[in-house]
């Protein structure tokens, strides 16, 4: 079956969201886009504007070679992507999902051997399906705080990054001398909540923070209840979670 445009602008977007941020595994469900990292510390989960699959859901692996792949054929006249779906399988009761992908261009086919969804669920390699933690603080960010990120991170060789939002929202990085560098970059977070506190610190590994802060669809973070921050990139919400 062809896919269509908006089916084929969806997966490369998500492929390209997932390669900048480390994630090496998709699965894209009905309404539902979702993958994570190998150490599980950065995941995506998209439920809305997720379009609909003919072949109900995809596992995607090996993404780089998924990438070139389109590529090849892309810019040739006639370019399409089929998907063939994988054959019903009774006894293991599993949903609809594509086997495999071809993409075709003027004188070109080239496959791609998608990986079973269901099996990656399985196996915990395609991230949690929703995110249970309520978000509670919202902080805007802007161009000198990413520039300000870079160089804090240029000057102190930092692996981490607090981020404390009391009387003022800052980054914090210390070096290994503990010696602190510190820059307010918001005078004030935001509470989602209701309540009045808009107290919290928690920290991150300071390259994905930096990546996404440079990345970012808009100047605006969102934190948990449990500290996990949230980034919109390339319209598609990745979350970080807070190091121990």
């Amino acid at each position: 079956m062809k896919l269509k445009d908006e089916t084929i602008k969806f997966m490369e977007n998500a492929i390209s969201t997932a390669q900048l941020v480390g994630v090496a595994t998709l699965v894209i469900e009905p309404n539902l886009l979702r993958g994570i990292d190998e150490d599980r510390t950065v995941f995506i989960l998209q439920d809305k504007d997720v379009p609909d699959m003919e072949f109900g859901s995809i596992g995607l692996t090996r993404l780089p070679t998924l990438t070139s792949r389109i590529k090849v054929a892309e810019n040739l006249d006639g370019f399409s992507i089929e998907a063939k779906a994988a054959e019903s399988d009774d006894e293991n009761d599993e949903e609809p999902f594509a086997r495999s992908l071809t993409m075709k261009g003027k004188g070109l086919k080239v496959e791609y051997r998608c990986a079973n969804p269901h099996q990656l669920i399985s196996a915990r390699q395609a991230g949690p399906k929703q995110m249970n933690d309520k978000m509670e603080f919202c902080v805007e960010f802007d161009d000198h705080a990413v520039e300000m990120l870079q160089k804090g991170q240029a000057a102190m060789k930092a692996e981490t990054v607090s981020v404390i939002s009391n009387d003022g929202v800052t980054f914090e990085l210390l070096d290994v001398n503990n010696d602190v560098f510190s820059h307010q970059f918001a005078d004030d977070a935001v509470n989602l909540t209701g309540k009045e506190t808009t107290k919290f610190a928690y920290r991150y590994p300071v390259k994905t923070l930096l990546l996404l802060f440079k990345h970012a669809s808009e100047g605006l973070l969102t934190v948990s209840q449990r500290g996990i921050m949230c980034i919109n990139v390339n319209g598609l919400n990745v979350y970080v979670l807070p190091q121990v």
